[in-house]
């Protein structure tokens, strides 16, 4: 199917709304990766790019390039963020308490916010992208409040994410030499050169190698506002035909081929590493590092999340020694006031652990739900005295790990519902009255008013 300049209005209508549909409902879902510094780093990147993105395209809707008709465009887009943070912070909560915990109505708001903000747009003469984009923002995400709503979204953005690829696929001709020479330039900035200037930038800013190449990988694909950028400048006549196609073309490819680098993201890190292609930076490691040389039966804690304070406390309160294991910048300060034993560094690389001790410890303990380093801890302690607690998603992957050596897996929703059992047991046989359960319950909530963790403490306590 070919694409013309004529038939732009319609066709792009629709690949704007499908692109920022699906891009922007993955704001409202909740990522596991997000959990992890390089998902963070990822997350916050690609925030700003969408940021200036929006900047772009209101420039490029102006109906005229004046600094009157330009200002007033970002005008526009500055009170529509205005009411979107005030949706956010205050509106949001008064949909809850409407809802009274229906997950149907809930989503029923979402879309009415959804329409409301590209009626809006469309009212101020700003681009239903924008409108749309700023809805995602104005929209909370709390996976545990708003599941079930975040699932019905879910739904939606596969409707939309089909939309997408078929609109994407039909805007694809077949090239000419000069588009494919284009189209593969274009590839190769983005699947190339720009992974490998986002790893220097994260390793000139004091990441690890791991990290900086994971979050790398999360990048290396046209997005969709790019295309959104070349509709709206192939319709003022900023943008040749060419061009237009050469990007779409790479859109297409950079697509598939970031697909394939997400899913063997770690196994490209380990051939990068291993070629010495990417300098493993063990004096970071030493200098950002501080635990004893001659610390032995100990525990060491994989992360210091919510979880992983929760550990080192129980492991003070018993008087256990300990080191934690972080690779999170912003972590450094909090961990130099909090722990007497940390090592700043990659627990997937087997220096830091070796530096954490791992020949002398007694218990690994991981707080961080993430496949990969799970099977790395279990590689790397084959063999040697020290047991391993891991932490799984699902109950299939937790018994795979202990089928391979591991001590203990924590299940986050499987401990959730024992520990509901256990209280209901305790109900039932008049141990507690319903009264005393409560207060119980209230008591732990309030001491623990962060914590949205099931942690293995009282796992360590076995161990005394």
């Amino acid at each position: 199917m070919s694409f013309t300049t004529s038939n732009v209005p319609s066709n792009s209508k629709i690949l704007r709304l499908t692109a920022i549909q699906h891009s922007r409902t993955g704001l409202l879902q909740p990522e596991i990766r997000n959990s992890l510094v390089h998902g963070r780093i990822a997350e916050t990147i690609q925030f700003v790019q969408d940021l200036l993105a929006i900047l772009i395209i209101l420039v490029l809707t102006a109906e005229t390039f004046t600094a009157d008709s330009i200002a007033a465009q970002l005008g526009y887009g500055v009170v529509l963020l205005g009411v979107a943070i005030i949706v956010n912070r205050h509106l949001f909560g008064l949909l809850e308490r409407f809802s009274d915990g229906s997950d149907e109505l809930m989503l029923v708001g979402v879309i009415a916010l959804l329409i409301a903000f590209l009626s809006a747009a469309e009212f101020v003469g700003v681009s239903l992208v924008v409108g749309a984009f700023i809805a995602g923002l104005g929209v909370r995400r709390d996976p545990a409040e708003h599941l079930g709503m975040l699932n019905g979204l879910e739904s939606i953005k596969d409707f939309f994410t089909a939309i997408f690829f078929t609109t994407l696929g039909a805007l694809v001709t077949v090239p000419t030499v000069e588009v494919i020479l284009v189209a593969t330039v274009l590839a190769a900035l983005t699947a190339f050169v720009k992974p490998a200037v986002t790893i220097a930038l994260l390793l000139y800013t004091g990441y690890d190698a791991r990290p900086a190449t994971l979050t790398s990988l999360s990048l290396d694909q046209v997005s969709e506002f790019a295309l959104i950028i070349a509709i709206e400048a192939l319709v003022l006549g900023m943008l040749t035909q060419p061009v237009f196609n050469a990007i779409i073309l790479a859109a297409a490819v950079t697509m598939i081929t970031s697909s394939l680098s997400r899913h063997h993201d770690e196994r490209i890190y380990r051939v990068l590493a291993d070629y010495g292609l990417l300098k493993r930076r063990y004096k970071n490691v030493d200098e950002r590092s501080a635990a004893p040389d001659d610390v032995s039966d100990h525990v060491i804690i994989v992360g210091y999340g919510r979880q992983g304070r929760r550990l080192a406390e129980t492991c003070e309160a018993i008087d256990r020694s300990y080191v934690v294991i972080e690779n999170d910048p912003t972590l450094l300060e909090v961990l130099d006031m909090e722990c007497p034993a940390y090592i700043f560094g990659d627990t997937m690389e087997q220096y830091t652990l070796e530096k954490a001790g791992i020949e002398d410890a007694q218990l690994i303990v991981s707080t961080v739900e993430s496949d990969p380093l799970s099977n790395r801890l279990l590689m790397l302690t084959e063999g040697r005295n020290v047991d391993v607690i891991l932490r799984a998603g699902t109950v299939s992957t937790a018994l795979d790990f202990l089928e391979r050596g591991a001590l203990y897996v924590n299940v986050p929703e499987l401990l959730a519902t024992e520990q509901l059992v256990e209280y209901i047991e305790v109900l039932a046989a008049g141990d507690l009255s319903a009264e005393e359960l409560r207060e119980q319950h209230l008591a732990e909530l309030e001491q623990q008013p962060e914590s949205g963790y099931y942690t293995t403490a009282d796992e360590i306590k076995a161990i005394r």
